[in-house]
């Protein structure tokens, strides 16, 4: 059986993990992306309530991003898109979007519509929609973090040393447009899909082992059952051609 998610999550707290600039709302066991300072105050917290974690700790799955709004004492729910667009609800570009309907579970209230959210229009006029294949990298103009793009989110490389192992190419990084549509803008400073798993788990291609990276030691898991007593997910793994830091002691027992 499956470990439970650590102490360190509780139902309605802010967590965030170090080296990443990701803030997430714990709720129901899952992370839930707040997309940027301003909808994190609107929701009613402060940067003072996030909760720094360690990047190798194990972490809930992944859940939708804060989409659906609905401001204090009003019925209409609006939708956040990945692209920075705000919507009232039904959404006019499902076909783009692709949203989940607006439950009670999944709609938050807020005493302001985020004011730093780009592009308050109805529809895509002035914009090209990604549409991001598996496996391409992906940056934001001027800022260091990178991602590899998979199963619907944004993967964070936490290393250097990871990204040339799996090798990649700096020159190869997309910044914005359409992959497909060469020529198109790029997203600004708004990341084109919510941020997924961090690649902390390495495994050399061809071979059957992953390996656990934690501070700066990689770290053999013996077996898919311990896999998932540690809490880890298959998402986290990155294919790489060599192992690029030390090796530790295999892991064995969970973390308590």
């Amino acid at each position: 059986m499956a470990a439970s998610a650590p102490s360190p999550y509780t139902n309605g707290e802010l967590v965030q993990f170090h080296g990443q600039s990701a803030v997430y709302l714990v709720k129901n066991n899952q992370l839930h992306w707040i997309m940027n300072g301003s909808l994190l105050h609107d929701l009613g917290y402060h940067w003072s309530d996030i909760h720094m974690l360690p990047t190798g700790v194990p972490r809930p799955i992944t859940g939708m991003a804060v989409r659906f709004l609905q401001l204090s004492g009003h019925k209409t729910i609006y939708y956040l898109s990945p692209y920075g667009k705000l919507y009232q609800e039904p959404d006019p570009y499902p076909q783009f979007n692709n949203p989940p309907s607006p439950t009670s579970a999944n709609t938050y209230t807020v005493s302001a519509l985020p004011s730093s959210v780009s592009g308050w229009i109805r529809g895509y006029m002035n914009s090209v929609v990604p549409s991001l294949p598996n496996g391409i990298v992906v940056g934001l103009p001027h800022q260091s973090p990178l991602y590899v793009y998979g199963s619907g989110h944004l993967h964070w490389i936490p290393s250097a040393a990871i990204f040339r192992a799996a090798g990649y190419s700096f020159s190869n990084v997309y910044l914005g447009g359409d992959p497909h549509l060469p020529g198109t803008a790029p997203w600004g400073d708004i990341l084109p899909a919510s941020p997924g798993t961090p690649k902390t788990l390495l495994r050399v291609v061809g071979t059957p082992r992953i390996y656990a990276l934690l501070n700066g030691t990689l770290h053999a898991i013996p077996s898919w059952s311990d896999f998932q007593n540690w809490g880890f997910s298959v998402n986290a793994i990155q294919p790489v051609h060599y192992l690029p830091y030390p090796l530790g002691s295999p892991l064995t027992a969970a973390p308590r």
